[in-house]
């Protein structure tokens, strides 16, 4: 696991093996991240949110609260996430879409 300079992870968040939370993102109360996730700079994850493994969330991206995301997900950059995305998928736009 690897957190950058001002993240910020709250209580009760569950982070798995090889995660990157980069700079200034914040991973709110009860949030499980799955391993090889990245969480780029300046996403916002609200509280009880569910990341599958092997899921990049783009840059200025949010996901709202109780949100539960597959494997094999990219959100794009500063997409904002309202709800549930399926596995091996690729989510863009505000609210978020699906495109494959």
């Amino acid at each position: 696991m690897f957190i950058n300079a001002g993240a910020i992870i709250n209580a009760k968040a569950n982070v798995s093996d090889n995660t990157i939370i980069n700079t200034g993102a914040i991973v709110d109360h009860e949030v499980v991240l799955g391993r090889n996730c990245h969480v780029c700079p300046g996403v916002k994850i609200g509280g009880r949110v569910i990341i599958g493994n092997n899921t990049l969330i783009g840059i200025g991206s949010s996901i709202v609260d109780y949100v539960k995301i597959g494997n094999n997900v990219t959100i794009g950059a500063g997409s904002v996430i309202i709800n549930n995305i399926e596995s091996n998928s690729t989510v863009v736009g505000v609210p978020g879409r699906k495109i494959k």
